[in-house]
């Protein structure tokens, strides 16, 4: 384990200065940012906003096109909604800077379609010091150690690096099996770990197979999801299991960190970096209480800026006077509908999540669109969507990219379609379960 203060003061100075980032700089202004009143912060995050806004509106080629030159000021809503489809089909336009100067970052499509947006390295460390701000919040402090799960399983030398520093075992989180989930906790036993960092998925996974073998004196300071919505019931056999509190996190791929859950289980919208709306289907603000699509316009990344970016989940539009008894100064966010995380289970017994999908399907570049249904407990469909509508996938090379992945001979079927159906929440589903008995699970 790294001393905190090295870490603090000469390891983590050392890693910005070499990757040109600013983690130190931006975790501590968060620190201070908590500390503040909420007038404060709410003129900061309107500034930001004014700035971003004229930004795009002098920078992007496509919103300069879309917008006209404009000397004067720029209103956020003279700004078009911003879907993803919008985003794959003009980054090249959207993007301020040239490609070679920047970061690509792919999200894994887990929302059924894939995209790229691209950083800065210092507008990559920004949502990098957020999360760790947030994990602060359950009671983390640099130097602790960590079992974390993820879908980025080649770590580069400067990832491995941090995996040294931070003290932190990284584990797949798209290959489960009760195996390697006892093998973990076997080895926690053993080695254990301050705090539990992971998919939704990934965290109840862990406890189900704890709970059902009877492993019940793994404790963890705590434990943080991020990456899906975690329902209720997950959150309750996680906390019921390792005996502490699960604190909640909700973002996007696209390099946005939006709310992060305190001690009293509200979610507080991280305003200095991003900006909300709630409309309804015709782009009109909705009122509190009612349920809307969440716009979300990014303060921080320059490089492609997002606005009035349609993430493609609903969530309840909160009153913006309430407050919460933590006294943390950001605004909360309502109830985040649409994100439902379901499980999948193959014949010998091995979990399948939305990560196992998207960890396998993000290295198949003929396929834009997929979703992978499970129709029985022996038997998969996959419904995708390919890059040509003139040619087909290599359906043998993607079930071969399953089998090898989950080590087993699964029986696959595969659907072509020309668009994929999404849920009425107006996402896509990547994973479905239509097995009317899922007890199996």
């Amino acid at each position: 384990m790294i001393d905190k203060k090295i870490l603090s003061s000469l390891v983590l100075p050392l890693g910005d200065f070499l990757t040109q980032g600013q983690f130190c700089k931006t975790l501590e202004l968060y620190r201070r940012y908590d500390k503040e009143d909420r007038d404060t912060i709410e003129a900061i995050s309107k500034a930001k906003l004014k700035y971003i806004l004229n930004h795009a509106a002098s920078r992007s080629k496509y919103y300069e096109e879309i917008l006209g030159r404009r000397s004067n000021e720029i209103s956020l809503f003279e700004f078009p909604i911003l879907s993803k489809y919008d985003l794959n089909l003009c980054i090249e336009k959207i993007i301020t800077r040239s490609k070679k100067e920047l970061t690509p970052v792919s999200t894994s499509g887990s929302t059924g379609e894939r995209s790229t947006t691209y950083f800065s390295s210092k507008e990559l460390s920004i949502p990098r010091a957020i999360q760790t701000n947030w994990w602060m919040w359950s009671g983390y402090k640099l130097g602790n150690s960590i079992l974390q799960t993820g879908v980025n399983t080649k770590r580069s030398s400067v990832k491995a690096l941090k995996d040294v520093f931070f003290s932190t075992r990284y584990i797949a989180a798209f290959n489960h099996d009760e195996n390697s989930i006892l093998k973990e906790l076997r080895r926690l036993q053993v080695y254990p770990k301050d705090h539990f960092f992971g998919f939704a998925s990934s965290l109840f996974l862990f406890a189900k197979v704890a709970s059902e073998n009877n492993i019940l004196n793994i404790r963890f300071k705590s434990i943080s999801s991020f990456g899906e919505k975690l329902p209720p019931e997950f959150r309750i056999l996680i906390e019921n299991v390792f005996s502490t509190k699960v604190y909640d996190t909700y973002g996007c791929a696209e390099g946005l960190m939006i709310a992060g859950e305190c001690e009293n289980g509200n979610y507080h919208v991280t305003s200095p970096h991003v900006f909300l709306e709630y409309v309804d289907d015709s782009g009109k603000e909705v009122n509190v209480g009612e349920i809307g699509h969440l716009l979300v316009t990014g303060l921080d990344n320059f490089s492609t800026p997002l606005i009035r970016y349609k993430l493609g989940d609903l969530a309840v539009k909160p009153d913006a006077r309430k407050r919460c008894k933590c006294n943390r100064p950001y605004p909360l966010i309502g109830d985040i509908i649409g994100r439902k995380t379901e499980l999948l289970k193959t014949p010998l017994g091995k979990y399948i999540t939305v990560q196992t999908v998207t960890g396998i399907m993000k290295r198949v570049s003929s396929v834009k669109q997929f979703r992978f249904i499970q129709k029985s407990p022996s038997y998969f469909e996959l419904e995708y969507v390919p890059i040509s509508s003139e040619k087909k996938a290599n359906e043998g090379d993607i079930k071969r990219r399953f089998n090898e992945a989950l080590s087993e001979n699964l029986n696959i079927k595969f659907k072509l379609c020309q668009s994929i159906k999404r849920a009425p929440s107006g996402k896509m589903q990547i994973i479905k379960n239509e097995v009317k008995n899922s007890h199996y699970l």
